[in-house]
């Protein structure tokens, strides 16, 4: 007989029929296996099979709605324009000399009566003076000559002069007008010089910058001022070259300016480059400003904005609505509390950040404006406000 048959080994706790011996640590643990399985067996029976759709209780998507609607639209370019003056002017010295006074300075207002400064304006006179008096001497000599021709012409016809000596009296009679010609050209030169010595604008402006100091040296040409004709002043701006031909002689435009906050000023297109820029590929244009401000300067800029076209019943939505995918855009619509998908075809876009829809939708439909991104054709969704 087996001595360890039949103990009770009170650490193990199992009877084992073989060795006589109870494990209680292993047989718990196989118990409790047979225990589970025999559960989830018995739950398998009971089940039934999932629904395909959501799960009772999921929760629906939520998006917010609004009605599609029409509105008037506008296609508008915004772009940054410099103005411009009518003219600027350049004033120069039109005599050499020495700038004998300067009689003005920047801002000043002028007309072409200003006398801007003076160069050698005594030698001029003088000069002026001579000229008339060279001139006045050839008109004498001229009066001799023709004399002297006239008293001999009877003694041709009397034989008593010969051809060739009254010839050499015709010769003298016609350099005598020659020099008469000359010096009255001289005379008109010396009163131009003296004219110009007195230096004055060709039109009238506002001093922009004074380039001359009494005492100094001026040559023929010299910058004396730069004068700006404030009577016009235009605004040039660029379109986009796929633009430009929309753009025409006569239409308005609008712009803004830093200075001016949110007033608004009107311009007239009166020219559109008949070339792109090579570089930019855009288009440049000038417009007259209509009824400019005092406080709006040449060299400012301000924001231009030309609107190409309008329409009054188009129908917008926000861009939010939106969607673009690999299909092209799309959005939904509510129906019967569920979503339907929409194939969009998109024109303008607003500076408000809204959308054109030329086809895809219809008026008084409620569009989702936001959370259509989760969204699949069919699906049920909540709408909230």
């Amino acid at each position: 007989m087996n001595p360890n048959r039949g103990i009770w080994n009170m650490e193990s706790g199992i009877w084992n029929p073989e060795s006589g011996i109870w494990n209680a640590e292993s047989g718990i643990r196989n118990s409790g296996l047979v225990v589970a399985i025999a559960l989830l067996l018995a739950l398998a029976g009971c089940s039934k099979p999932a629904s395909a759709g959501a799960p009772p209780g999921a929760r629906k998507p939520r998006v917010a709605v609004a009605p599609v609607a029409r509105a008037p639209v506008s296609y508008d370019i915004e772009t940054v324009g410099s103005f411009e003056a009518e003219e600027e002017v350049s004033v120069a010295a039109g005599v050499p000399g020495i700038v004998t006074q300067v009689r003005f300075k920047e801002g000043d207002r002028v007309t072409p009566d200003t006398i801007l400064c003076t160069i050698d304006e005594e030698r001029y006179a003088l000069e002026e003076a001579r000229a008339k008096a060279d001139r006045e001497r050839a008109a004498a000599e001229l009066e001799q000559a023709k004399n002297a021709y006239d008293r001999r012409l009877p003694l041709v016809q009397q034989g008593h002069l010969t051809e060739d000596e009254m010839r050499e009296f015709k010769s003298g009679l016609d350099r005598a007008k020659a020099d008469l010609d000359r010096a009255a050209a001289t005379l008109a030169l010396a009163v131009k010089a003296r004219k110009d010595s007195f230096v004055r604008p060709p039109k009238a402006g506002l001093i922009n910058s004074k380039n001359v100091a009494t005492g100094e040296y001026a040559a023929a040409g010299r910058l004396i001022a730069k004068l700006l004709d404030v009577s016009a002043l235009y605004v040039r701006f660029s379109v986009p070259e796929s633009e430009s031909a929309r753009l025409a002689k006569g239409q308005k435009i609008s712009f803004t300016t830093r200075i001016h906050g949110d007033r608004t000023f009107e311009a007239e297109v009166f020219w559109v480059s008949q070339m792109a820029d090579p570089r930019s590929r855009s288009v440049d244009c000038k417009a007259r400003v209509l009824d400019p401000p005092a406080d709006l300067k040449p060299g400012f800029t301000g924001l231009v904005k030309v609107v190409l076209e309008q329409r009054g019943d188009a129908l917008l939505v926000p861009s939010t609505a939106v969607l673009p995918t690999e299909r092209g855009f799309v959005g939904f619509v509510i129906e019967s509390g569920k979503a339907k998908e929409r194939q969009l075809k998109l024109g303008v876009r607003t500076l408000d950040d809204k959308v054109e829809i030329l086809d895809g939708l219809s008026e008084g439909e409620s569009l989702v404006i936001r959370g259509g991104s989760v969204l699949q054709d069919g699906k049920e969704v909540e709408v909230v406000k």
